[in-house]
């Protein structure tokens, strides 16, 4: 069999990169390629361990699990698939990043994975013997007061658009867009399709509510305002989250 005969290589098929390999795709991303570890691997090696205590305190936290470079939304899909680190992960900070992490997982036939800042429902955001393109450091988000898409100059008119990174979240954006720039953006989900989906509603409303009062606000205030008002919603469920 030849190195490059498997379809999509896993341990230890022949065709799995040697370490000299994974070597130089370390250094090609700048020495940010990582090891993922499952969130409970600390709790099999001491139960009783701060790394352990700490993984079960924050499981239940969605910002955590976004953190962690093999956190998941939920815990699988019966018959479909379960949770499983990559063998490696790209902690990518640039496109440059995101090009190596595939030109090597294509060249070497590796199963290629890719998780920002959120969450895969099917499963797509990590696998067993994987390459993990983690864009979660990728969370820029730029406001543009007059945007002219490329090719568009002397045919459109300039509009404000917000873009952000493969790794921003919908509250990065909020913050961005309405507590600091006195905008506003909608985003998220449906308000009535979880608990997550109410604060997100939520979110909705507070940048509305910040964006009507045109002056920019401090991340600990936006934070507040935020919680408090997520809190209630969940509370009351629907009826505060329409932000009336």
């Amino acid at each position: 069999m030849r190195e490059e005969s498997c379809s999509a290589c896993a341990r230890p098929t022949p065709g799995w990169p040697k370490p000299v390999e994974w070597a130089r795709l370390k250094a090609a991303v700048g020495g940010n390629l990582i090891k993922p570890h499952a969130l409970f691997a600390a709790c099999e090696r001491v139960p009783d361990g701060i790394a352990c205590v700490d993984v079960e305190k924050n499981i239940h936290n969605p910002f955590y699990l976004g953190d962690q470079p093999a956190g998941t939304e939920v815990s699988g899909w019966l018959g479909a698939w379960r949770p499983a680190p990559s063998a490696y992960a790209v902690v990518a900070r640039n496109a440059a990043d995101v090009a190596a992490a595939v030109d090597f997982a294509r060249e070497k036939r590796l199963r290629l994975v890719v998780k920002g800042g959120g969450h895969s429902y099917q499963g797509t955001s990590d696998a067993a013997d994987s390459l993990l393109v983690w864009t979660r450091m990728m969370n820029s988000v730029r406001v543009h007061d007059a945007f002219v898409p490329q090719g568009g100059e002397g045919k459109v008119a300039p509009v404000p658009v917000v873009t952000a990174g493969a790794g921003a979240t919908w509250i990065d954006l909020y913050y961005a867009v309405t507590a600091i720039a006195g905008r506003y953006v909608q985003g998220g989900g449906a308000p009535r399709s979880a608990r997550r989906g109410w604060c997100k509603a939520v979110a909705s409303a507070a940048s509305r509510k910040v964006s009507a009062q045109r002056r920019p606000i401090s991340w600990k205030r936006w934070w507040s305002l935020l919680t408090a008002r997520c809190a209630s919603s969940t509370r009351t469920r629907i009826r505060n989250c329409s932000g009336r």
